[in-house]
């Protein structure tokens, strides 16, 4: 029997879009499903305008008067976003794990004074906000929260000149090396700018991790901004794999609740404080970045950052923890999983493209970094 899906999402932002195709990616192996995107007013449900027969719904969580006509009507549906909702089966974004990794993530570069940029108007900000301050007094360090300063409570009205001039002032008064975390893109926008007002570097003095939904403006920015994300693609077809599964049940359980985790910290030079501290150790990395395909011939690499091989060795470990070939792994790693989640390409073509001798020892590198093998990792 055919089944008309309901999908309630703009599809307009990056984020949206991702998620569509997360949807699609699932609906399409589904060859009894009619999808209905819906981009109107959300007041208006397909049931007030007279569409075919709904058999399953996904919706963003904050839509709940939506949520409740659906459920009176016993239509099955699943909510996605930042919270779960009561008695519905949801997918949700673990934001407090966010705070927790770009607390971790800030620590480990050597930012030893931590602040979170807040915004009040968002729910989910306080939740990244608590991961953060615990995580870091966990590890030893203080951790602050800032939302306004003097002159913007004194103002009694929002101005961003004003929240600028405040948290600038928080970050002269504040010892470096000082690492922000900000709780969006705009916000990481925002605190550049409250570094120049301050006189501070980024990431000499100031290193700047925010969370993110549009990675690439973070890309763009000037330094480079350090993200966490989520997969926003995964969270769209998590919500539907669920869907198909209660429809394909005729006694669905009656509430789930998956936790989408957020990605690895994606470091780019805002957070790169060990590496302005270690030029020649970022002329070998920046040189693996280059040929990590390639056979390794590490007495050229440390040639190429002006180090003999024995002062390479060392350096290497003093800034990163590892050896110049550990290094090496991690980067041929991270490019085979990039790989096997992007492309369709069998292990000899990606071990060759990636610098592993052959298929078995790719898949060995893959199964003691993720737990799983080269095949499960990618159908994951």
């Amino acid at each position: 029997m055919k089944k008309n899906i309901a999908v309630y999402l703009h599809g307009e932002t990056v984020v949206e879009a991702a998620m569509l195709a997360g949807i699609q990616r699932f609906a399409n192996l589904q060859t009894d499903w009619t999808i209905f995107l819906y981009r109107v007013a959300p007041q208006l449900l397909p049931l007030d305008l007279g569409t075919p027969s709904i058999q399953g719904a996904l919706l963003p969580s904050f839509m709940s008067r939506e949520i409740s006509l659906l459920r009176k009507k016993k239509i099955p549906l699943v909510s996605f976003g930042h919270d779960a909702v009561h008695g519905v089966s949801s997918v949700v974004l673990d934001n407090e794990t966010t705070g927790r990794m770009a607390a971790r993530h800030l620590i480990e570069e050597g930012y030893t004074n931590l602040i979170y940029f807040a915004n009040g108007g968002q729910r989910h900000s306080p939740t990244r906000a608590h991961g953060f301050v615990t995580e870091a007094e966990r590890l030893g360090h203080k951790a602050k929260v800032f939302e306004e300063g003097p002159r913007q409570r004194q103002a009694r009205k929002w101005s961003l000149p004003l929240q600028l001039q405040d948290f600038a002032d928080l970050l002269r008064a504040t010892h470096p090396p000082l690492g922000i975390y900000t709780c969006d893109d705009v916000h990481g926008e925002r605190a550049l700018e409250a570094c120049r007002l301050a006189g501070l570097r980024v990431p000499d003095d100031v290193g700047i991790c925010c969370f993110t939904n549009n990675d690439l403006f973070c890309s763009l920015c000037s330094p480079p901004l350090s993200t966490v994300t989520f997969d926003m693609e995964a969270l769209g077809e998590t919500s539907v794999q669920i869907l198909a599964e209660m429809l394909d049940k005729t006694d669905p359980p009656a509430r789930e609740v998956i936790v989408l985790p957020p990605n690895p910290v994606q470091t780019r030079r805002s957070t790169q404080f060990r590496m302005v501290r270690a030029p020649a150790v970022s002329q070998f990395l920046t040189y693996l970045e280059s040929h990590f395909a390639e056979p390794m011939d590490f007495n050229a690499a440390a040639k190429a950052a002006g180090l003999s091989r024995s002062s390479l060795e060392r350096q290497v470990r003093e800034v990163t923890g590892l050896t110049p070939g550990q290094c090496l792994k991690r980067v041929r790693v991270r490019e085979c999983k990039r790989l096997l989640q992007e492309t369709d390409w069998d292990l000899e073509t990606i071990a060759a493209e990636t610098g592993f001798s052959d298929k078995s020892v790719l898949s060995r590198a893959i199964k003691a970094n993720t737990g799983q093998s080269p095949g499960k990792f990618r159908r994951s």
